[in-house]
């Protein structure tokens, strides 16, 4: 199935010329990302006004925290106490998946304690909600190549990843990773789930499918073959790139 993030549009979720464009296109999968969004952090607003007016869309969250695991003691629990509130969030709306960030800068040895601790509660705590919780590929530093990731899926079972392919490219940009395809390839029996977006520079653009890629076409087609994706979410930052992406995946029959 085809989605569409709400960075795509207006900063906010509620607009209904977003939610208009987003049905008249065919798009399947809404993905709300809460740090552009304004949602409300409030059980019955949700319940009453938020979840009706989505009720026609398979919704999935991306979660502000971008800093899990922080060297910082203070910003590492809010960012373990955001990510419990989200998880809630996604429950209220119904939600299937919630996507979260792992801090880039820190040590991989250092934090892994800290990993140890703290993921088996996040990911019972999501059971008990029924959400699924997905970690995203990084663009830099850590858990942007394959083996950091792999870890957190062969550790913890239950997590899955949010395979984001304009991070995957910059990754390779910056000699991080060979290719996009040898990390998808490398990751394929954990990823379900994929943020679309490209970068003409060494930056995080969130341009249009094809604006970076030497072969967009190419690439999607072996991302359908070699990894399970069930849903293909637009993250562009322009609804305009939104569209020109849209057309190639639907293209594809993604």
């Amino acid at each position: 199935m085809i989605g569409i993030s709400t960075s795509a549009g207006p900063h906010t979720y509620w607009n209904k010329w977003f939610i208009d464009k987003f049905m008249d296109n065919k798009v399947k999968c809404l993905e709300i990302n809460l740090s552009d969004s304004f949602f409300p952090y409030e059980e019955k607003i949700v319940k009453e006004r938020v979840k009706p007016s989505l009720k026609n869309a398979y919704l999935s969250i991306h979660s502000t925290v971008r800093s899990l695991f922080n060297a910082d003691e203070i910003i590492n629990t809010s960012q373990k106490n955001l990510l419990f509130a989200e998880i809630l969030l996604a429950n209220w709306v119904g939600a299937k998946e919630l996507i979260f960030h792992i801090s880039k800068s820190e040590d991989f040895e250092t934090i892994k304690p800290k990993i140890n601790e703290f993921i088996p509660k996040a990911l019972e705590f999501a059971k008990e909600n029924n959400v699924k919780l997905l970690i995203e590929n990084n663009s830099k530093v850590l858990f942007s190549n394959g083996d950091q990731l792999l870890w957190l899926c062969d550790n913890f079972s239950d997590l899955g990843i949010c395979f984001d392919l304009g991070h995957a490219l910059i990754a390779r940009k910056r000699n991080i990773i060979a290719s996009e395809i040898e990390l998808a390839k490398t990751l394929s029996k954990n990823i379900s789930y994929a943020h679309i977006h490209d970068s003409p520079s060494n930056n995080d653009d969130h341009s249009y499918l094809g604006s970076g890629l030497e072969n967009p076409i190419e690439t999607i087609k072996i991302l359908k073959q070699n990894t399970k994706i069930n849903k293909w979410i637009i993250e562009t930052h322009k609804f305009g790139d939104a569209i020109k992406t849209l057309e190639i995946l639907k293209q594809l029959n993604c």
